[in-house]
């Protein structure tokens, strides 16, 4: 059980464009330094965590090959992998890391021959409800901004109180098949005609489906995008 739930937070932290690690250890940090973070749009999303220390760590310098043979160190007990996952934003950014004062600032560590940003902090070591065995729901802090399109459509799902949340990522070797949803529970494509800019400022949840489909909110005025 315990194995499960650290394989289910990872794919559920795994919801954007970020390569993602965490726990170094002895690693130097920069704490809440203002410099730049390269950013990405469409690279796919990588990632480790550190249920110990609860930080997510973002980097681009990692390439799916590169990734893929990547071990983990046998005492690093703590540390898991996540399953490669693709982003279903155009556009995302993330603004600054967790704990600092201002966009612009970000904690930095060096491990394993590349530079991390802090993306992310866990507020629990797992989910923290599941809805039916169908829904999983995990709670972290982060700040980033995600960018749709127009003219394209965006999945939105939509709780049975009419809060609603977007789709931020799927897996990268996705199924094929519909989730299944709790009685009350809905997923609608919505069809943008504007561009639509979404920020994610603090505490955010992400909502996991039995597909691997993974949803980030809620949107600021339920029901939004209509029942």
């Amino acid at each position: 059980m315990k194995m499960k739930t650290y394989a289910l937070t990872l794919a559920l932290l795994s919801a954007g464009g970020v390569s993602l690690i965490a726990g170094f250890g002895h690693a130097a940090q920069e704490t809440c330094v203002a410099r730049n973070v390269p950013q990405t749009h469409s690279a796919q999303g990588y990632g480790l965590v550190d249920f110990l220390g609860g930080g997510v760590w973002g980097t681009r310098d990692w390439s799916p090959e590169g990734f893929e043979s990547f071990s983990i160190p046998a005492l690093r007990l703590m540390w898991h992998k996540a399953d490669p996952r693709v982003p279903v934003a155009d556009e995302t950014r993330v603004v600054q890391s967790p704990g600092c004062d201002a966009p612009g600032e970000f904690t930095f560590r060096t491990a394993f021959g590349r530079e991390f940003a802090q993306v992310s902090t866990l507020q629990s070591r797992g989910p923290v409800e599941t809805y039916g065995g169908l829904i999983d729901m995990l709670e972290v802090e982060q700040h980033r901004t995600l960018v749709f399109h127009a003219g394209r459509s965006v999945p939105v799902l939509t709780g049975p109180d009419g809060a609603q949340f977007l789709q931020v990522s799927q897996l990268r070797d996705h199924p094929g098949f519909a989730a299944d949803l709790p009685e009350g529970w809905s997923v609608s494509p919505v069809e943008l005609t504007q561009e639509l800019t979404v920020s994610h400022q603090g505490p955010v949840r992400l909502l996991r489906l039995n597909n691997g489909d993974t949803f980030a909110g809620p949107l600021p005025v339920a029901g939004a995008f209509g029942a």
